[in-house]
């Protein structure tokens, strides 16, 4: 036997250096075409939407008809996103932008919006990036749609004003995308995440072993490289859970236990980071994915309700604790302006006293130097 390795070594080399080619060629090829199929998924139509929300969910579509609406489109980094304001009919300085899931639409929102509605918010709904009657040739799973979200906050107090209050509200991916966004503003006060990924990394390798059933290190690393050569971001700069770490901001997650695509474990871990005391997580037992209103729609309901009571209970809080500490903050501002003259009085007569040396030393090295000419 060893002979023959021996005497064959050459062929056993080549053998082993085609199978591993073979391997890494058809591992390429699975992440093109699964990454080709993540960046530009199938789009849901408007019929399709209105269809899924009456026979899936039990939605009456008619409704949203009777609302106060304005339709507008915003232009974020070159891609038109359309969308609609959603007016109360008791006028309120209070609204909530929703943002929908992958391959959905702005549509599959409104069971949504009329939770809101009834609570008294206004809301805005719009189409992702790349989906809907929005503009955009791929979908990122967050990233870019991040970024429009940002805009799109400011983009709302432009329109309806500075004194308005702002909340978040996202479904699947829209709910990384709202988590995402808490890094980069504090112009929120509260945020509603329902079955959000925690990390577009963890959640991308759970998929590809729940689909392949094989090691994904490598497929992984190629939908990396490809991402980044067609996009130009990777699956890492999308980590809801590191903007959680960072923010203050109140969040309600909602997770289906029976999650079979994004496992409930993610909100879990990122509820267990918050910052703020009044977040809350709500586990709706066998709801599937997106389905935790459809399965428990009073307990939602409710826990939606509960949730924003404790968000302006907390507003009115700060705001009492902060005219409280008005006249306090004043006479501290004064003593530390005074203290601040004082220093730089100080600090002067120092510098005075410094120059003053100088001088003196300077003078008496040139009497020195005129006596030694004299002489």
């Amino acid at each position: 036997m060893i002979q023959w390795l021996a005497d064959n070594w050459y062929y056993i080399v080549i053998g082993v250096a085609v199978v591993v080619a073979v391997i890494v060629v058809v591992e390429y090829l699975i992440a093109r075409r699964l990454t080709s199929r993540l960046l530009k998924p199938r789009k849901i139509t408007k019929e399709q939407a209105i269809m899924r929300l009456q026979n899936d969910f039990g939605v009456d579509y008619s409704a949203y008809n009777d609302y106060t609406k304005e339709m507008f489109t915003y232009i974020s980094d070159g891609v038109a996103i359309k969308g609609e304001f959603i007016y109360n009919d008791v006028p309120t300085k209070r609204w909530v932008i929703l943002s929908h899931g992958y391959t959905s639409c702005r549509l599959e929102l409104i069971r949504y919006v009329y939770l809101y509605y009834n609570l008294g918010y206004n809301c805005m709904i719009y189409d992702q990036r790349y989906f809907g009657h929005s503009q955009g040739e791929f979908c990122t799973l967050g990233y870019f749609e991040c970024k429009d979200l940002l805009n799109l906050i400011n983009y709302l107090y432009q329109r309806q004003g500075q004194d308005i209050t702002v909340g978040l509200h996202g479904e699947s991916m829209g709910a990384a995308c709202v988590l995402s966004a808490l890094e980069y503003t504090d112009r929120v006060q509260f945020a509603v995440a329902d079955c959000a990924f925690s990390d577009t990394n963890r959640l991308y390798k759970q998929l590809l072993r729940k689909i392949l059933h094989v090691p994904v290190g490598l497929i992984s690393m190629f939908c990396q490289i490809i991402t980044k050569s067609i996009c130009g971001y990777t699956f890492d700069k999308v980590s809801p859970i590191r903007a959680v770490a960072k923010s203050n901001v109140p969040i309600l997650f909602f997770h289906g236990t029976q999650d079979r695509l994004i496992d409930c474990s993610h909100s879990v871990q990122m509820f267990d980071i918050c910052n703020n005391p009044i977040s809350r997580i709500v586990l709706v037992p066998e709801a599937d994915h997106a389905c935790s209103l459809h399965v428990d729609p009073y307990g939602y309901n409710k826990a939606l309700t509960m949730f924003l009571d404790s968000v302006v209970e907390q507003e009115n809080e700060c705001l009492v604790k902060a005219e409280q500490g008005d006249s306090q903050a004043l006479i501290d501002d004064n003593c530390m302006i005074d203290q601040q003259a004082r220093e730089q009085e100080e600090m002067l007569r120092s510098v005075k006293a410094q120059i003053q040396r100088q001088m003196n030393s300077v003078k008496a090295s040139t009497d020195d130097q005129y006596q030694d000419d004299e002489k």
